[in-house]
C-alpha cells in the first residue's frame, strides 16, 4: 500500500475541509445565502472517492502471466484515518485513540500516533518515549525526538530533555543540539568538564551564535 501517497493525499483533505470549516464560522448572517453552495461544495470535495470502485477488478488470465494493463490504484485514505488528521486538529484526544483503534495493524496507524504526538495536549514526555521505543527505526521518529526536544528546552523540562535524549534514534550532532544539551546539564547540575571544554571551544570561535546557546555562553561568561 503506497502509505505516504495516502497521508499526502489524506492531509490534503483534513487541511482543505478545516479552512472551509474556518470560513463557516466567519461568515457573517449577512451571508447566509452563500451557506448552501458552500456545503454542496463541501460534499463535493469530501465525498467518498469510491468513484471507480465498481469497476472491473484487474485479473489475470490463466493463459497468461501478466495483468491487464487498466489498473485501478486507489490511494483512498480510509475513513478512520481521516477521522483521526480531523481530531488532531481539533484537539480532541479521544478521538484520535479512537481513529488509532479502528485503523488496527494497518501502517496509517502508526503516523496518526506520530502526528498526534507531534504536537500533544499535555507535557507528558512518557507516551513519545514509549513510542520511539516502539518504533526507533520509524522514517518520522527523528523528526518527533528533535522537535520535543526543542519543545522540552523552551518549557525548561530539562530532567524530561535528558530522559528523552537518550532514547534512540541518535539524532545527528548540532549546534541546537549542544547548546541545548549543555544548557539542560547545567540547570541539573550534570554538566561534566567534558562539556564545559566542548562549550568553551564553541564559545571562542568568536562569531555570531545563535540565540539559543545564550544560555551556556552566558555561564561561562560568569566564570571567568
Amino acid at each position: 500500500m503506497p502509505t505516504l501517497a495516502i497521508i499526502q493525499a489524506a492531509q490534503q483533505q483534513v487541511d482543505m475541509k478545516m479552512n472551509l470549516d474556518r470560513s463557516l464560522r466567519n461568515l457573517s448572517v449577512r451571508w447566509d445565502g452563500l451557506l448552501l453552495p458552500i456545503m454542496v461544495l463541501t460534499t463535493m470535495v469530501f465525498a467518498p472517492a469510491h468513484a471507480y470502485s465498481k469497476a472491473p477488478v484487474p485479473t489475470i488470465s490463466p493463459a497468461t502471466t501478466h495483468a491487464t494493463s487498466n489498473v485501478i490504484t486507489d490511494w483512498t485514505p480510509p475513513p478512520a484515518f481521516l477521522a483521526g488528521m480531523a481530531a488532531i486538529a481539533q484537539g480532541d484526544s479521544a478521538a484520535v485513540n479512537a481513529a488509532i483503534a479502528a485503523l488496527k495493524d494497518n501502517p496509517l496507524a502508526t503516523y496518526l500516533r506520530f502526528r498526534f504526538l507531534l504536537d500533544p495536549p499535555t507535557s507528558d514526555t512518557a507516551p513519545v518515549i514509549a513510542f520511539l521505543q516502539a518504533h526507533p527505526d520509524y522514517v518520522f521518529s527523528a523528526q518527533l525526538k528533535s522537535q520535543t526536544l526543542n519543545r522540552l528546552i523552551s518549557k525548561q523540562q530539562f530532567a524530561d530533555y535528558q530522559r528523552l535524549q537518550a532514547v534512540a534514534p541518535e539524532l545527528k550532532s548540532n549546534r541546537r543540539l549542544s547548546c541545548q544539551g549543555w544548557q539542560a546539564a547545567l540547570s541539573l547540575g550534570t554538566l561534566s568538564a567534558q562539556q564545559v571544554k566542548d562549550a568553551e571551544q564553541f564559545w571562542a570561535q568568536g562569531r555570531n551564535q545563535p540565540s539559543y546557546c545564550d544560555p551556556i555562553f552566558k555561564w561561562l561568561l560568569r566564570r571567568r
